[in-house]
């Protein structure tokens, strides 16, 4: 056998490999993991607190600047 010869057996090899993987993920009964659903992000009760608080001093501020 020459060089060549076992080179392009590599290479076949490889292209093999590749395509048996492929061929392999979409046979797998597993389902594929899905997208993140888009929507509104929960907020635990303790941050919506603080967000509540920092805005009510947000606005407080601005009428205060107002009048």
């Amino acid at each position: 056998m020459t060089v060549e010869y076992l080179e392009d057996l590599k290479a076949r090899l490889t292209l093999l490999d590749y395509a048996i993987r492929s061929l392999e993920r979409y046979m797998d009964p597993t389902p594929m993991p899905s997208r993140r659903r888009r929507g509104r992000r929960t907020m635990p009760l303790a941050e919506r607190q603080q967000v509540s608080e920092r805005m009510a001093a947000y606005w407080a501020e601005r009428r205060a600047q107002r009048d």
